[in-house]
């Protein structure tokens, strides 16, 4: 189970950086409105940090490592650190496009009840 916290330490651990828990709990913030608003199609969760370090972020196993991959991007980027950054967030979008295809698959839409198509 992905949080804040356990994103962080394992982002700080692999990637030691100088960026404060805020700059990164703003990037999974972010991070979790995009997937709220394009996969789930739904309000972006309203995170009040660092209260909610610890609450379970959207995306779960084994998918939930989109957070480190998109922190780690983030801290390249903001380092200015371009090849980095470009081969990070190249495997970044690989995988939350897995994830993207994976809930689709998934969580097929509701059925429009009783409608049937006359025209064809």
């Amino acid at each position: 189970m992905a949080t804040m916290n356990l994103v962080i330490e394992h982002v700080d651990r692999v990637n030691p950086n100088v960026f404060t828990d805020t700059d990164k709990y703003e990037w999974m913030s972010t991070l979790d409105g995009l997937v709220a608003h394009e996969v789930l199609q739904e309000e972006a969760p309203n995170y009040s940090i660092p209260d909610d370090a610890d609450t379970p972020l959207l995306v779960q196993s084994p998918y939930d490592d989109i957070y480190r991959l998109y922190v780690t991007a983030m801290v390249y980027l903001h380092n200015r650190e371009y090849d980095h950054y470009n081969n990070a967030v190249l495997v970044f979008k690989e995988r939350y496009d897995q994830y993207k295809r994976w809930y689709i698959r998934t969580h097929k839409p509701k059925t429009a009840g009783n409608f049937r198509n006359v025209m064809g």
